[in-house]
């Protein structure tokens, strides 16, 4: 008789065969021409209504139908879009004289990005009002669908109820409620119309909005070839030119004017984000002061931090700068001006928070960034002529360099930077950050004032953003390491078990994210920030195609994306419901496990399709390979197959579990994991051993822990033949049932099992359910049996063998008092 899950294992490779042989057939069927296919998604039946329910029939349908009414009535949501709309357009039409391709060339390069960035939040605007307009276009289409179905419902009910049926008033309720229908139906046809109008008038807008972008985009590419064109004379040329007269006060006093306008435009109107910004401060100043306390309790030298103590030394402005570091995903739609003015908050905060988070030796290098930084700030708004402005500039460049020479140089910094891998980073850096601020020396003097000013821009912002980000970091890390420490591990066990990974992948995240703002900071001063995004984008767009198959990069990213994310969620789901959801919860032992990893397999399994299908996949595409390789895996990869549905009976069945102490072919050990195809046992030698999932279920394995964990200890005692056995068992039951560990049921028992060559055998039988330490109460019963044997006098002999000679020499038979030498014994 073939055992159950050899019989099951058969059965499901078979199936997979048959599979993959249906899916190629079905596949090569879809390929080849046929007949039109008819649409699944068919109508509903359409079934008279029995003349007994057609009053409460109706009476659910009028129901129904005041409800679409108030509906219809109460919706204003169209008439806002509407008149935002109307607005949105009167905007652009206004807009549309001055961006033109004339006057965007009279532009500057920062002037065109940001009228380019007010654009694209139009543009965002527009595209989440299409997509309200047409999410209310399909309601109103599935309620006029609906609508359709239920009238013709009760036409049907009305014409082909027999006559008898239907009294009077019966024919006036169904009237009446074939009219309230097609009262409905012609109430949903004007707003209905009037959304398509809007969709329409949208998808208009929606168009001269790309092209005014893609006007401004051009004007932008022509900006910056501009800026490798001389815009002004040589510096040498600059003393002796005619003086210039400065910028007048009014020009400065309207450009600032200009500037506060549109921040306070931009809080006018998104009071909600502002409002969620400050929550988020207070929220972070609440934790930071939460978690000072912790942290002055604390100590460990086990991360890379700087201590607590001090990194809380200044809880308000670590916090309020942490929030502002988030200012630009939360504030997508504001002006430049206003993180302008975030910047002046944040660099005094900056300034007085650097000496908790950074060495002494770098907390004058940082102030010396952030002196720099706000300089270049004065330098922008200060009214200055042409002469003076460019002696300025090339002052602060000259400084800029000077100051990244030292840096670089610095015997204190090389003692200080010795060892640490970021500080190398940071020289590197440094030496970029410098060539940028020689090559804006260079193009000052040579008259390109423009490519001048926008890699020193770049090098010193770049340079003040690093400084702000490690400051941040730090904080972060330091609030991440506090927390997961002295709250999160108290309560999740997963967490406490794996803290140092923890804090390690934190660390890890918070440093990733400040890398890539970082590179985004400096793409953005530097103004390649979107030529970088279109060119990786369009490397992202490039397809590759073959025959009929066609992928891109970015399908690729997407993919891996997706099942490393896949993965990361299955794993911690899978470890958060064994170690703390279901560990708190009663169930027999092992359904934790096999919960767990089920939802582990379902959350990848659910994942891949996701992966597949956020990468652009066809499923269509992939059949013939798909059954191809489920007829491979039916007769190639039987084995892995099998070892799967083992590994899955494992975790059903549950005839071996995680814990579990087992005996197979010789190997015993603790089963420590049940994999997808094998599960991993340790030996009590301290080896692992990979067994393949099919030997646990088809071969004979022995599990000591299968029910419970006890076992029976036995315990060999041999006695000198004389001894009273009835004496014997007695006294070694009593002594090892004095042991803490033996149970009482089933009590102790000592066994007579024969007669030795040297001893009268007993062997004691001990239950016990410490399963671990069975070892040690064998010794101890072994040592207590022993001292109780001598207290009594009973010995524990020799192993004795009797030699009996038959025939010996006369001379050693006279030695031995033999008579004439044989070997009987003298009397």
């Amino acid at each position: 008789m073939i055992p159950i899950p050899a019989l099951l294992r058969r059965t499901l490779g078979s199936a997979v065969v048959l599979f993959g042989v249906a899916v190629t057939t079905l596949s090569a069927q879809e390929a080849a021409p046929g007949p039109q296919q008819v649409d699944s998604a068919a109508p509903a039946a359409v079934v008279r209504i029995p003349a007994s329910e057609i009053p409460e029939r109706a009476v659910a349908v009028n129901t129904r139908l005041n409800m679409l009414r108030a509906r219809v009535a109460g919706d204003t949501a169209a008439s806002q879009i509407a008149s935002a709309l109307t607005d949105l357009t009167a905007t652009i039409t206004a807009a549309e004289d001055s961006i033109t391709a004339a006057r965007l060339e009279l532009q500057s390069l920062d002037n065109l990005l940001e009228i380019e960035r007010e654009w694209r939040v139009l543009e965002r605007q527009l595209v989440g009002w299409q997509d309200q307009l047409a999410a209310r276009s399909r309601i109103l289409d599935g309620v006029r669908d609906s609508l359709s179905h239920t009238r013709t419902v009760w036409e049907l009910t009305r014409d082909s109820t027999p006559a008898a049926d239907l009294t009077a008033e019966l024919r006036d309720r169904i009237r009446s409620t074939i009219r309230s229908i097609d009262s409905v139906q012609t109430g949903l046809q004007a707003p209905r119309e009037r959304l398509l109008a809007l969709q329409d008038q949208a998808a208009q807008t929606l168009v001269v909005m790309s092209e005014t972008i893609g006007t401004i985009r051009e004007a932008q590419n022509v900006a910056r070839r501009r800026l490798f064109q001389r815009d002004a004379i040589p510096i040498w040329e600059v003393l002796t030119a005619p003086a210039e007269q400065a910028r007048p006060i009014s020009l400065f006093v309207q450009t600032e004017g200009q500037r506060l306008r549109a921040i306070r435009q931009y809080v006018t109107e998104h009071r909600g984000r502002v409002f969620l910004h400050l929550s988020l401060m207070a929220v972070l100043l609440l934790a930071v002061f939460t978690l000072r306390g912790r942290a002055a309790r604390w100590q460990t030298a086990e991360y890379e931090i700087i201590a607590p103590a001090e990194l809380f030394a200044r809880p308000i402005p670590a916090a309020v700068l942490t929030g502002l570091a988030l200012s630009r995903l939360i504030h997508t739609p504001a002006p430049e001006a206003f993180f302008s003015l975030l910047w002046i908050v944040g660099v005094p905060l900056l300034a007085i928070l650097l000496p908790s988070v950074v060495s002494r030796a770098a907390v004058r290098i940082a102030w010396a960034v952030l002196a720099l930084f706000a300089i270049e700030m004065l330098l922008e708004i200060v009214p200055l002529g042409p002469r003076s402005y460019r002696f300025t500039l090339l002052g602060l460049q000259v400084t800029t360099l000077v100051g990244a020479v030292m840096f670089f140089r610095s015997p204190r910094v090389e003692e200080w930077a010795a060892g640490s891998r970021w500080w190398r980073i940071a020289r590197m850096l440094t030496v970029v950050g410098g060539g940028m601020t020689g090559t804006a020396v260079l193009t000052n003097v040579a008259g390109l004032v423009g490519l001048s000013l926008v890699l020193v821009n770049g090098a010193v912002n770049a340079a003040t953003a690093a400084v702000a980000l490690v400051a941040v970091v730090a904080v972060a890390e330091g609030l991440a390491t506090v927390f997961v420490e002295t709250t999160l591990r108290h309560q999740l066990r997963v967490v406490d078990r794996n803290r140092s990974r923890v804090v390690s992948r934190a660390r890890a995240f918070l440093r990733l994210a400040a890398v890539v703002m970082w590179l985004y900071v400096l793409g953005r001063e530097t103004r390649t920030l979107q030529p970088a995004i279109d060119g990786i984008s369009a490397a992202l767009r490039k397809h590759l195609t073959i025959g009929s198959w066609s992928i891109s990069l970015g399908d690729v990213v997407v993919f891996v994306f997706a099942v490393w994310l896949t993965l990361t969620v299955a794993r911690t789901v899978r470890a958060l419901l064994r170690d703390d959801v279901l560990a708190r919860v009663t169930l027999p032992r092992g359904v934790g496990d096999a919960v767990s990893s089920l939802v582990y397999y379902v959350l990848i399994a659910l994942g891949f399709l996701f992966a597949i299908g956020a990468a652009g996949l066809d499923l269509s595409q992939l059949a013939l390979v798909l059954g191809a390789l489920s007829v491979g895996i039916g007769f190639g990869l039987q084995n892995v197959v099998n070892n799967f549905i083992s590994g899955l009976i494992l975790l059903f069945e549950r005839p071996i579990q995680i814990g579990d102490t087992i005996e197979i072919e010789g190997l015993m050990g603790k089963v420590q994991n049940i994999g997808i195809r094998s599960s991993t046992v340790r030996t009590f030698s301290g080896s692992e051993v990979i067994v393949p999932n099919a030997d646990l279920i088809a071969g004979r394995v022995v599990n000591w822990t299968l029910s419970d964990r006890r076992r029976r200890v036995e315990v060999p005692v041999g006695v000198a033949y004389g001894s009273d056995p009835r004496k014997v068992i007695e006294l070694l039951t009593n002594v090892a049932a004095q042991h803490p560990d033996c149970l009482r049921d089933p009590p102790v028992t000592t066994h007579f099992i024969g007669f030795g060559d040297s001893s009268l055998d007993f062997t004691i039988w001990v239950w016990t359910t410490n399963f671990d330490g069975w070892w040690q109460l064998r010794t101890d019963v072994f040592a207590s049996a022993y001292e109780a044997l001598a207290e009594a006098g009973i010995e524990i002999p020799f192993p004795q063998r009797d030699l009996h000679l038959r025939s010996v020499d006369p001379r050693v038979g006279d030695a031995l008092g033999l008579e004439g030498g044989k070997d009987e014994p003298p009397a």
